[in-house]
This record gives structure tokens, sequence and C-alpha cells, in this order.
């Protein structure tokens, strides 16, 4: 059985939520139309790994559940 190393840091992405990319320094802008390009980025420019991907519920303006995509990448030591 393979050892996992610990973890230093954790992100989270979502296609709901526009940011800059947290590693210092850099100008990345994640978008929340491009989940993809978000969760590519931090893996082959900062060598995070994908922890978790899956569905976020969450109440939308009108009252009625939105749902979004989210990814969780974290960077082991």
């Amino acid at each position: 059985m393979a050892i996992m190393k610990p973890i230093k840091s954790i992100f989270h992405l979502s296609s709901n939520i526009s940011r800059s990319c947290p590693e210092e320094g850099c100008g990345f802008a994640i978008a929340n139309d491009a989940l993809d390009d978000a969760v590519n980025h931090m893996i082959e420019v900062h060598g995070y790994q994908v922890e978790h991907i899956g569905q976020e519920t969450s109440t939308g303006g009108d009252g009625r559940p939105y749902h979004s995509t989210v990814a969780v990448v974290a960077k082991r030591e």
C-alpha cells in the first residue's frame, strides 16, 4: 500500500466562482466557466493533485436550487 504525503495546501475550485490562482506571484485568472482549464493549470503549473470532483448545490437568487461543479485540489509535501 502506498503511503501518501501530507497535504501542504488545498484549494476549492467551482464552476460558480471566478478568482485568482492562490499561488503567490501567479497571475492566472480562474474563470468559473473554464473549470477544466483551472484544474489543468493547478496540476500542470503548480503540481497540485485532484482530491475530489463533484457537484455542489446552493440556493439561487430566485430561491431555486443552483447546481455547480466543484474540484478540490491539493499540493502535497
